[in-house]
């Protein structure tokens, strides 16, 4: 569905699940991960056209090791047909 068609009905016809990967030097705990990735879900929210609270969005969050200076965010999003959830 076209993200113009979203923003008038922000119905998805699809349950996604988002996995935002941090990868870092070091690790993070939990609250400080998703804090960390705040701006990226609200990025991604925001290009599939939904608000990042919206129902059918799951959001998981994971990191990995990176090298020295190594930065980065891996965005991952699957999803099924909405009859199939039933």
């Amino acid at each position: 569905m076209p993200r113009a068609d979203l923003a008038r009905n922000p119905v998805l016809p699809w349950h996604l699940r988002i996995t935002l990967t941090r990868i870092a030097p070091r690790k993070l705990d939990g609250d400080n991960l998703q804090s960390s990735l705040k701006a990226t879900r609200d990025g991604v929210a925001d290009a599939i056209g939904v608000d990042d609270g919206h129902e059918r969005l799951q959001w998981v969050y994971e990191q990995r090791r990176g090298e020295t200076r190594e930065y980065g965010v891996v965005v991952e999003i699957g999803g099924q047909a909405r009859e199939k959830l039933a």
